[in-house]
């Protein structure tokens, strides 16, 4: 069910999605190397160089490809990192990655994310309003699920895809506060705690890896009896298995472990579990190769049960 009302709030031009895109595009037009971009579109075009309120003419459009290939290699003077089919350099999110310093390419970055969440859930979702007659009636969003078209076996949502909400950063908060429960009734939020690497230890058998959880839940079983704050401390530490994971790899202090070293492990946990290239995961992670591969070796050497069902599996398969 969604909140009409904070809908069309979103959507206008005073919505808090809508001035962070005028700020971002604001920011880049005032860049040295956009003007001096800005100045030779206007040449090239014949259009004048003021508008007839005496502004500078803005020709400039970051959303074409011509253009930001232009600022990016031409004024910015930034080597390609990969070709396109079409053969023009790609402003990929590896050439992002590889110019994260850059101030244009930062910029570049925000105003992407931030117009992808406009586009895809306040634009697309009142589109949606606006063609789905049964939407029309209640405000309630219906997203169609395919099961035959998948390649990783589970069901996939689309049109819209509830299943990837944004659930973190800026603006996650604005979208999920779209949804609203019905009058007389709560939303609740239910989801596993690690559970692919519970299962994995559970069927595999391995000892270590279970007692990592099997402390994990006495540890909340002894929090919601007592309401102790510290067991509470303690399941966020002692309690968390890819805070202990990054004990285990990086000897990190498990009191001080920053969200981006916990992830990072994550990525290479979850990885190894779904039999992900060690170059795959070190791109997620945003690391090199040999790093991943050195934590995948003293991972699977911790987890010697675990690791070998993987093989097992491999092998079988």
């Amino acid at each position: 069910l969604l909140d009409l009302n904070y809908l069309l709030k979103l959507k206008s031009s005073n919505g808090p999605i809508a001035k962070t895109v005028n700020e971002l595009q604001a920011t880049l037009f005032e860049s040295p190397a956009v003007q001096r971009l800005n100045k030779k579109l206007l040449k090239e075009s014949g259009v004048s160089s003021k508008t007839i309120f005496g502004k500078q003419t803005q020709i400039f459009s970051i959303s074409k490809p011509e253009h930001k290939q232009r600022l990016f290699i031409d004024e910015l003077r930034l080597a390609p990192i990969t070709i396109g089919k079409s053969g023009a350099p790609s402003i990929d999110k590896e050439f992002q990655a590889a110019y994260k310093d850059v101030p244009e390419v930062v910029t570049f970055n925000h105003l992407s994310s931030v117009s992808v969440i406009r586009n895809t859930y306040v634009n697309g979702w009142y589109e949606k309003l606006l063609t789905d007659a049964d939407m029309r009636k209640d405000y309630r969003l219906r997203p169609s699920f395919g099961f035959t078209g998948t390649v990783t076996g589970r069901s996939n949502s689309f049109q819209p895809n509830l299943m990837n909400i944004p659930n973190r950063g800026p603006f996650a908060k604005y979208i999920k506060r779209m949804s609203v429960a019905s009058r007389g009734h709560l939303i609740l939020k239910l989801d596993y705690s690690a559970h692919e690497v519970r299962i994995w230890g559970i069927i595999s058998g391995d000892e270590e890896l279970c007692k990592l959880f099997v402390t994990g839940r006495w540890l909340r079983k002894k929090f919601r009896e007592t309401e102790d704050a510290r067991f509470k401390q303690l399941m966020d530490t002692y309690g968390d298995i890819h805070k202990l994971n990054c004990v285990y790899f990086f000897g990190a202090d498990i009191n001080n472990i920053a969200k981006e070293m916990r992830d990072s492990v994550k990525s290479v946990v979850f990885g190894a579990i779904y039999g992900r290239s060690p170059g795959s995961i070190a791109k997620q992670a945003n690391t090199t190769i040999d790093v991943i591969k050195d934590t995948l070796k003293r991972f699977f050497n911790r987890f010697k049960k675990a690791s070998q069902w993987l093989q097992d599996n491999r092998s079988q398969a």
